[in-house]
């Protein structure tokens, strides 16, 4: 019996080593594989650019934090850790439920190559090149200062984010996420607000 139960340690103990080996060596792979793709002065010139871009009102980052907390600022370390978790714990919801990280995004409006063939693995290894030159706060005011999200500021309330007060900026952020469906559906809008629990009485969900 004791002999059955050493092995069986031995076999986990085995497993539990190749599979953070494998692990470490998958995190290497994606964190460097951008320099076969692009060079150091693309990266800087990337950088500059999300470097530059205009910091968003108080307000914003405050709404943001409401209605995903703990979200803003998320490492690629810590998004690698967590689909990590998720494969091993099978539970596909709760990665969906996490915000991606706003290095990511950022890639998503500056020039990405074709690497691998998949947008979203392409957009998370030039993520990696892309973080060395700037900041996951930086990305983050480069992805919300992009002219669509002040065009849809004015589709919704008629005015510039900067504008916006901070309950109107809990409503442009869950109108984001599905722009179609809260427009047609504005009792599901009041109830994702409510969810909140936001208590301001000049608060009020703009008719479509």
């Amino acid at each position: 019996m004791k002999k059955v139960y050493k092995i069986l340690i031995w076999t986990i103990s085995s497993i539990v080593t190749i599979l953070t080996i494998v692990l470490l060596l998958s995190y290497i792979w994606i964190s460097t594989e951008w320099k076969d793709h692009y060079t150091e002065l693309e990266m800087r010139i990337y950088g500059f650019k999300i470097n530059t871009s205009e910091k968003l009102p108080d307000n914003f980052y405050l709404a943001y934090d409401t209605v995903y907390p703990k979200q803003r600022n998320k490492t690629l370390r810590k998004r690698f850790l967590q689909t990590i978790w998720t494969f091993i714990t099978k539970k596909d919801g709760s990665l969906r439920n996490q915000r991606e990280c706003s290095s990511v995004l950022a890639t998503r409006f500056i020039h990405n190559k074709k690497i691998m063939g998949f947008k979203s693995l392409d957009s998370y290894i030039m993520a990696h090149g892309l973080i060395k030159y700037t900041s996951e706060e930086n990305c983050f005011d480069f992805i919300y200062n992009r002219p669509i999200r002040e065009e849809f500021s004015y589709e919704c309330f008629d005015k510039p984010m900067h504008e916006l007060t901070l309950n109107e900026n809990i409503e442009y952020l869950i109108r984001l996420e599905k722009p179609t469906y809260y427009s047609n559906n504005p009792e599901k809008l009041k109830e994702r607000i409510s969810e909140l629990n936001i208590t301001d009485t000049q608060h009020k969900a703009k008719k479509p």
